[in-house]
């Protein structure tokens, strides 16, 4: 017979989160609201990490009996939206189910030891040597270096995200200062790229400029895919507070390949 699940307090947790990633000392894009975005009855039994606060995570953490959900895309990434229609359904799902909400966006993606970046540059074998790509002063971005070919880190990329890796190789073939930026930093990211003398960029998603940019700039690009590249950091986050209060966890796989 089972014994009855250890409870937490939600506060808690939070707080234990605001602490850990520096959540009020990073200052992040407009309708991030990092930190606890829906609140549950309080006491939490089981935690689960997503990408993104959608209606398929939510339904999956439900599945689940998650009642504590991480996000790194949370309620408000297009706007505040009227809770009506699908929107507040899936509102009324949360308190329905009892499931609490709590995002966190670029804490998750600078930080140096559970973040998305450090993750992919661990994962990669590759050495650390500077940050670029800054948002209000805070660097986003990591600059690695690596004794591999071009070919061996394709190789190794397309080990780590076997069904969302795109390259375009216009760089040199010894890399030798590369970029990692998770998800998509836009036109803003490349103008960064030539700032900074990368000539690797690993990172989500870019947009078709790109193609063109990389050959002008003799650079390759490997688009992971957003989601492939925000995986980690959750993952990450999702391990340590479970450690921190011994809870039983899950992460939520929608299994997006773009």
């Amino acid at each position: 017979m089972n014994g009855p699940l250890l409870t937490q307090k939600t506060k808690e947790i939070c707080a234990y989160i605001d602490d850990l990633l520096s959540i009020p000392a990073i200052k992040d894009f407009p309708n991030a609201y990092n930190g606890l975005q829906v609140d549950n009855n309080g006491d939490v039994t089981r935690l689960g990490g997503a990408v993104d606060a959608n209606p398929e995570s939510l339904h999956l953490a439900i599945q689940k009996q998650v009642d504590f959900l991480c996000v790194h895309h949370g309620l408000h990434g297009f706007g505040t939206k009227p809770l009506i229609g699908n929107y507040g359904q899936f509102y009324k799902t949360c308190f329905e189910h009892n499931v609490a909400i709590y995002s966190v966006h670029l804490p998750l993606d600078i930080h140096p030891i559970l973040g998305h970046n450090a993750s992919i540059s661990r994962l990669l074998h590759l050495t650390n040597m500077d940050t670029f790509a800054h948002f209000e002063g805070q660097p986003v971005g990591i600059v690695a270096r690596t004794k591999k070919s071009r070919r061996q880190l394709k190789q190794d990329l397309k080990n780590l995200f076997p069904h969302s890796l795109h390259s375009l190789e216009f760089g040199p073939l010894l890399p030798q200062r590369i970029g990692i930026v998770s998800g998509s930093g836009g036109q803003s990211l490349l103008e960064e790229v030539q700032k900074h003398s990368i000539d690797t960029l690993i990172t989500g998603e870019v947009r078709y400029a790109a193609f063109t940019f990389a050959q002008f700039h003799n650079i390759n690009i490997y688009a992971c895919g957003h989601y492939a590249t925000e995986v980690f950091g959750i993952k990450n986050l999702l391990a340590a507070v479970s450690k921190q209060f011994n809870l039983p966890c899950a992460f939520i796989d929608v299994g997006s390949d773009l």
